[in-house]
């Protein structure tokens, strides 16, 4: 003997009978989905905003202010002016060649 159920289990949502089949219940669920995704994100986004700018506002404090500058243009210049080679330069103040090299281009023009 089998029991026939009047409603259908199509992900996680019971529809009644014969009036879903799997594909409109796929489409009504990951529709349904992508909407409250896009509503957390714009939630998210919005919060964050919030963040960074009550962050800004503290001024000095600010964690967004970027990281202090590793390279001592003064050092690079008196250490070019004497004839010390830019890879040396790179190698005793303990920065990449190509930093060096950066800066002395900039300095030039």
């Amino acid at each position: 003997m089998s029991v026939r159920c009047p409603l259908t289990w199509t992900f996680g949502v019971f529809l009644p009978g014969k009036w879903s089949s799997k594909a409109n219940g796929r489409q009504i669920f990951f529709t349904m989905l992508g909407a409250i995704a896009t509503f957390e994100t714009a939630i998210r986004k919005e919060r964050q905003r919030e963040g960074i700018d009550a962050a800004l506002a503290k001024g000095e404090d600010s964690p967004f202010r970027g990281r202090p500058a590793s390279i001592n243009a003064e050092q690079i210049a008196a250490m070019q002016a004497s004839g010390v080679p830019p890879s040396k330069i790179a190698k005793q103040l303990g920065i990449a060649r190509s930093s060096v090299y950066r800066y002395l281009c900039h300095s030039k023009g």
